[in-house]
């Protein structure tokens, strides 16, 4: 079983020195972005066209249907990690004992078909002081052996397939189980006092600015292919609990329900 133990002064060294160093960075200029932008218009606009002189044309001017090939995978990759623990503290104290167990990914990656699985068992947060009270702050509800869930597959066809209505390029489906989740004011306080002491500079906030427009490009870009896709979402709201105190029995109990999305691209 892996153990890891970060010690959260360490950390938050490391992302000063991060932040240091950005802010010597040079920046992106307007001039450099618009340069970028074209080379990668000229490099599609060369894709489509060496796509369009490599098709295949017979006399009639129809193009040649090309035998499928076997959809054995070209790659396969299947992780089983049992269990690991993260230890976060303080030069004083622990404040979180994070308990991760059963992680499984299968990767397979077909000519026409990606298909990418991961579960993950349970996942629990706890107080690593063993007489607390309230020691389990995240923890599932049930005894579902999967807290999540996911399933995603990508579908690759022709560029000159036309595809009809109900035909979708993704597949996607999330399984959320139930979970616990305690709100106490010490966690709460520890954890803000963190990032208090961070001091984000702009130099980060513009880093992070720019990695979320260059998310929505690739959303636009989606979008302008016609990229259609599949949700089947079962999101299982955790319980809040909040306590008066760290000792008192009593406490106030939210149950957000159940939430579900089914999404289809017709």
């Amino acid at each position: 079983k892996l153990v890891v133990t970060l010690q959260l002064e360490v950390l938050l060294s490391i992302l000063r020195f991060q932040d240091t160093l950005m802010k010597q960075l040079p920046q992106d200029t307007p001039e450099n972005q618009a340069k970028k932008k074209q080379e990668e218009e000229m490099k599609k606009q060369q894709e489509q066209k060496n796509a369009e002189d490599n098709k295949n044309i017979d006399k009639t001017g129809k193009a040649v249907q090309k035998k499928d090939a076997p959809a054995a995978p070209s790659l396969k990759i299947d992780a089983d990690l049992e269990e690991f623990r993260i230890i976060l503290a303080l030069k004083q104290a622990k404040l979180f004992d994070i308990q991760v167990q059963g992680i499984k990914a299968y990767v397979s990656q077909a000519p026409k078909k990606t298909l990418i699985n991961l579960m993950l068992s349970d996942l629990r947060i706890l107080d690593p002081y063993k007489e607390a009270r309230y020691r389990k702050i995240i923890s599932q509800q049930g005894d579902d052996k999967e807290l999540l869930r996911v399933d995603l597959s990508l579908f690759t066809y022709p560029g000159e397939y036309q595809k009809p209505i109900d035909v979708f390029d993704c597949d996607v489906k999330v399984q959320f189980a139930k979970a616990n989740i305690v709100f106490l004011f010490k966690h709460i306080d520890a954890i803000l006092g963190f990032f208090d002491s961070l001091n984000i500079t702009k130099a980060t906030l513009e880093a992070a600015s720019t990695q979320a427009d260059a998310a929505y490009e690739q959303v636009q870009k989606l979008e302008e292919q016609a990229f259609k896709v599949h949700l089947d979402i079962t999101f299982n709201a955790p319980n809040i609990i909040i306590p008066t105190n760290s000792r008192s029995d009593e406490a106030l109990f939210i149950d957000l329900g159940i939430f579900n999305e089914s999404r289809k691209p017709f």
